[in-house]
């Protein structure tokens, strides 16, 4: 691919921000020093050695060097290995946005295949998905400050995002802005998820703290829910707590809710948010630790201040020893699993076999 049908198409965006300096490098990360280093030339991008005409390749490593705000159009299908914004001036925050065509009928994409990330020594600024851009890849997001997914306007669609893409330690959190994610999959590992416009997200793994636009109220579908210590949900117990004054609501979507709880303890992992909770699809839960189920053992799974409605379609619960059941104890605002010595069925019943039935299942309702 050519500089005229590839780097017109990832056209620098710095131009129209008025950036004072702009460069792109492609290299590996683990040779720095040999980095080819791109100057913006005329609304193009020219080797800065021979002044030539510079050449993207697909899976290459992209560097930006900005200071303040800017980013590319991508205006052609690529594939890049990574994306690395680098601050000209230390200190300088500011946006890195990754666009589409602008007013167009047809998204552009780019596929990512390791990460994105701002400046190591300086990880201030946000970066974005944008306009017109479906975003393909699965990837880590590092040192950067938020990961905006960002919708659309009058003329232009929002991202969709078809990916992977996973918080590092070194993220502070994701705004979701509008952009589609019925097909992505979002790996969080701690970071704030801040629900600023309705949003579907296919899969949501890991554990964090949800906002919701500062106070507004938003709604968040989740047709999966994988909750853990790590992204994928190993590594012990995990939650997702709602911890600002907005009223997020949530609508689990009818795939797996996978949750998990810790024997010989009254811990497991935690869904908690200030709207409505909306149940549907199939809980599955799991245990972490050794030993038995006794007789008492009690665990809060969902709570959410503004009420829970609906029902599973399916509960699958961690097998107990005879003479014990679960029982779920469900009020408005909660629910809660619990071990119970189970109550001896009539022995009419038991003669007609239905004492040798598997373990029930009894709910009831406060």
């Amino acid at each position: 691919m050519n500089n005229k049908s590839i780097l017109t198409g990832l056209a620098c965006y710095a131009t129209g921000m008025a950036l004072s300096h702009a460069a792109l490098v492609i290299g590996s990360e683990d040779e720095q020093r040999n980095w080819l280093s791109w100057i913006q030339n005329g609304g193009g991008w020219t080797d800065s050695e021979t002044g030539e005409d510079a050449t993207w390749e697909d899976g290459n490593d992209a560097i930006f060097y900005i200071d303040k705000n800017g980013g590319v159009n991508v205006n052609q299908d690529i594939v890049v290995n990574s994306i690395t914004r680098l601050n000209t001036l230390a200190g300088e925050g500011g946006m890195f946005r990754i666009l589409g065509k602008n007013n167009s009928a047809t998204n552009t994409s780019i596929t990512i295949n390791s990460f994105i990330q701002g400046d190591p020594n300086d990880p201030k600024q946000d970066m974005s998905f944008g306009r017109n851009l479906d975003v393909y890849g699965d990837f880590e997001v590092r040192n950067i400050s938020h990961l905006n997914l960002e919708g659309g306007d009058d003329n232009n669609r929002g991202a969709t995002i078809y990916g992977t893409i996973t918080m590092t330690s070194s993220t502070t959190g994701v705004r979701l802005q509008g952009a589609d994610l019925s097909n992505a999959t979002l790996r969080m590992t701690g970071q704030a998820l801040d629900v600023q416009k309705d949003t579907s997200i296919n899969h949501l793994s890991g554990s964090g703290r949800f906002f919701s636009g500062g106070s507004t109220e938003n709604t968040l579908t989740v047709q999966n829910l994988t909750i853990g210590a790590n992204a994928d949900g190993s590594g012990g117990l995990g939650s997702f707590v709602q911890t600002s004054t907005g009223a997020l609501n949530v609508i689990f979507g009818g795939g797996d809710v996978r949750m998990t709880v810790e024997l010989g303890t009254d811990l497991s992992d935690v869904f908690q948010i200030k709207g409505q909770l909306t149940l549907g699809g199939n809980l599955v839960i799991n245990t972490l630790g050794t030993g038995d189920f006794k007789s008492g053992d009690s665990y809060t799974l969902f709570q959410a201040d503004g009420g829970i409605v609906g029902d599973f379609d399916s509960i699958t619960l961690p097998k107990l020893e005879d003479g014990l059941e679960w029982i779920i104890d469900r009020d408005s605002n909660s629910w809660t699993i619990t071990v119970s010595d189970k109550i001896p069925e009539p022995t009419s019943l038991a003669l007609l076999g239905l004492g040798a039935a598997a373990a029930t299942l009894r709910r009831r309702r406060r």
